[in-house]
């Protein structure tokens, strides 16, 4: 029994040691009782968050050796992992249906949207109690590739380390009660394991939480070295112009017309809609919204995905003298067929036009004049013959 104590006394020894190594000469403890997992969504900063779940698998990893120091291996030393312990790790209750993480648009209008959205709160919970002797445990999380559409997603396989070892108390002593004193999770980036965050202390007994963050791309098309995320080439979400013109010798460019838009896109989907220097009223996918625009106004809405469609209908059309049509930017929109057989307008890039042209135009009448042509042409023939008649009666006299 004395000698089962010692062994137990040696390994959690050996295990604070090599925590002690990445931990810069630390040698006071906390328990990690829950490892922060922030999911961020990065878009062009006009783009709503989208309205869709993230789903997470979360599994026992499997037995390995680690080496390194971001690991806690000291020079030439390899550190034995241990398959996880099954319930030593849950999501907690910011998921759904085990792994599922829902996003929701931003509140209001989308005036202050920003260039990135993050969860509050969401973590996995540690469960120390279903180990029963220290060392370091080996699971992996990973993100679902849901196919969400304009989502580049982060599918890279995170590796998390728990570093179980008996606690220490204040007087430097072992406690009988096994927890987690460390994390370490690390990232697959081209094949090799890449330390990106985890549990360290800070000084004294002050955990720093590097956490795990998976990172979505939803629109954002610019790349920065500075700021690494999934790069988005293609640019997954854009944005429709719509323009009001007024032509013709009587085209009134002061006259409203009304404007009746619906954007079709993913059930919940939000659009931001800008007038000019003034953000309207969010669209919401599905719904439609009235519009009043003048000769030379426009609006703009942002956030539409490659199979989002608009369709805009002006209530004056074809009315009170005006012939009225539509002109879309060909190169950056284009005509389908829905799943009725309808045609509806799909943006496919950023930039996109659509211009609704009122005409209004009057020619001079002329037929009053053509009617009246021979009377005219009679007066002026009898001026011609009573000029000259009264002429030949003077020279008589």
């Amino acid at each position: 029994m004395k000698m089962k104590k010692l062994a137990r006394v040696f390994t959690s020894a050996v295990l604070v040691s090599a925590m002690v190594a990445t931990m810069g000469g630390m040698t006071s403890f906390a328990a990690v009782e829950s490892i922060g997992l922030t999911k961020t969504v990065v878009t062009d900063g006009q783009t709503f968050a989208p309205n869709t779940s993230f789903v997470f698998n979360l599994a026992n990893g499997t037995d390995k050796s680690l080496t390194g120091e971001e690991y806690g291996a000291a020079e030439g030393q390899t550190l034995k992992v241990y398959q996880g312990v099954s319930e030593a790790l849950r999501f907690n209750d910011k998921f759904t249906d085990n792994g599922k993480l829902k996003f929701t648009p931003e509140e209001g209008d989308g005036a202050n949207l920003q260039p990135s959205v993050s969860t509050d709160g969401a973590a996995l919970l540690v469960n120390a109690s279903v180990f029963t002797e220290p060392g370091i445990y080996h699971y992996t999380v990973q993100e679902v590739d849901s196919g969400y559409e304009g989502i580049v997603y982060d599918t890279a396989l995170r590796h998390i380390y728990l570093y179980v070892n008996y606690g220490v108390n204040e007087d430097g002593s072992l406690k009988d009660t096994l927890e987690v004193g460390h994390v370490v999770v690390s990232k697959e980036v081209d094949g090799e394991e890449v330390k990106v965050g985890g549990y360290e202390l800070k000084e004294g007994s002050e955990l720093n939480n590097k956490g795990i963050e998976f990172i979505n791309n939803y629109g954002d098309d610019v790349e920065d070295p500075d700021n690494p995320k999934p790069y988005d080439p293609n640019d997954s979400t854009h944005d429709i112009t719509i323009g009001k013109t007024v032509s013709g010798n009587q085209g009134d460019k002061n006259k409203v017309f009304n404007f009746t838009v619906t954007v079709n896109g993913a059930s919940g989907e939000k659009y931001k809609v800008v007038k000019g220097d003034n953000v309207l009223k969010a669209l919401v996918s599905g719904n439609s919204e009235t519009y009043q625009l003048k000769h030379g106004e426009t609006i703009k809405i942002t956030g539409l995905t490659e199979n989002d469609s608009y369709t805009v209908v002006e209530t004056e059309a074809d009315a009170d003298g005006y012939t009225t049509t539509y002109a879309r930017d060909d190169e950056k929109t284009i005509e389908k067929n829905d799943a009725e057989g309808n045609k509806i307008q799909v943006v496919i890039a950023d930039g996109a036009t659509y211009t609704v042209t009122n005409d209004r135009d009057v020619t001079t009448p002329t037929g009053i004049v053509l009617s009246f042509a021979p009377y005219i042409l009679l007066v002026a023939l009898a001026g011609v013959f009573g000029v000259l008649f009264l002429r030949r009666k003077k020279e008589e006299f």
